[in-house]
């Protein structure tokens, strides 16, 4: 066996080191190369192919709207968005529920970390107290800042809810739109995702932490209590809370301040993006998707057909995670 030189200097044990590391990730994605190979040849899990299917559907659907659009050249129509803004909302109110909606977790966090949760806690293993706790706060805050948000915008808005999309409009028949266009942007999000955890991979030979929520759904000592929680926060709490924040107060004050419907989506997407920067490789497929949801919301004219869509993608994302889909 021949012996390694040893680095002359930091920088060279530097680059054995990034090198080993690439090497290392390169021969686990052969290995999961080989493992998906595998799942073919000897049948795949039901979960897995249910999840590409859909994936495929949703690429086609994506496809033949495209066709569509272009062939009847609806493009001028499809990119030009109404006015945002709301009569009544200010600034000052959308520095209120941002500073809300930011900080108000943390403070949560801090006062149940001086509390004695045990008596919560004391089911759970001891590696999953911190998201225990996590998930609490996830709960009493987006529960004190969605009472806020509909007490301000109730207030403050010039014909209440209807005025801000809340009411109004059939539930059902943007029930049906919110599903079929949360087939079709999978693909996209999905794919994005995937691509900027290969490049990562590739250049640095590590990988990026998995969604906390993700991480309980997997764990097969999480309690159900927790399981239901953690479920709640991703389908109800977080869609809610994060549409009428970003959607429907700061983007139409950053549409009025900035004069441009398409401004106040991108600022308010990007924002979205960089509120789940503990994930990175979610923040360019969640910018898109804020893209998407802001589209939504400024093309409609109502806040719950991008509250359905957010909450349909995050219920399809749980789903899948509890059944099991892309474990190895």
């Amino acid at each position: 066996m021949g012996l390694r030189a040893k680095p002359s200097s930091n920088l060279e044990h530097a680059k054995a080191v990034t090198a080993e590391g690439r090497a290392a990730f390169l021969f686990d994605m052969d290995a999961r190369r080989g493992r998906r190979v595998s799942r073919y040849t000897q049948g795949m899990p039901a979960i897995d192919l249910a999840n590409q299917i859909t994936l495929a559907v949703g690429l086609l659907l994506l496809a033949v709207g495209g066709v569509r659009v272009l062939r009847q050249r609806q493009w001028s129509d499809a990119i030009t968005l109404p006015p945002c803004d709301l009569e009544g909302l200010q600034g000052l109110d959308a520095a209120l529920v941002a500073w809300l909606f930011m900080f108000l977790p943390t403070v949560v966090v801090s006062v149940l970390g001086s509390l004695d949760v045990t008596a919560l806690t004391g089911d759970v293993p001891e590696a999953q107290r911190k998201a225990v706790v996590s998930a609490l706060a996830i709960a009493i805050s987006g529960t004190i800042n969605l009472c806020a948000i509909i007490f301000i915008g109730r207030a403050k808005i010039k014909g209440g809810l209807r005025s801000w999309g809340l009411t109004g409009q059939p539930l059902v028949r943007q029930a049906g739109w919110a599903l079929l266009i949360v087939f079709m942007i999978c693909p996209l999000l999905f794919g994005l995702m995937y691509l900027v955890i290969m490049v990562y991979g590739l250049v640095s030979g590590t990988q990026l932490p998995e969604h906390e929520a993700l991480t309980i759904l997997r764990a097969p000592s999480t309690p159900m209590w927790l399981i239901v929680m953690t479920v709640v926060n991703a389908v109800v709490i977080a869609p809610l809370v994060e549409e009428l924040v970003l959607r429907g107060v700061l983007l139409p004050v950053v549409a009025k301040g900035l004069r441009s419907s398409w401004q106040g989506i991108v600022v308010t997407a990007l924002l979205f993006g960089m509120i789940h920067y503990s994930v990175p490789q979610t923040v360019p497929s969640l910018t898109l998707f804020g893209i998407i949801l802001g589209y939504a919301y400024a093309k409609s004219g109502s806040l719950v057909l991008p509250i359905l869509i957010h909450a349909i993608f995050n219920l399809r994302t749980v789903l899948f995670t509890l059944l099991g889909a892309g474990e190895m």
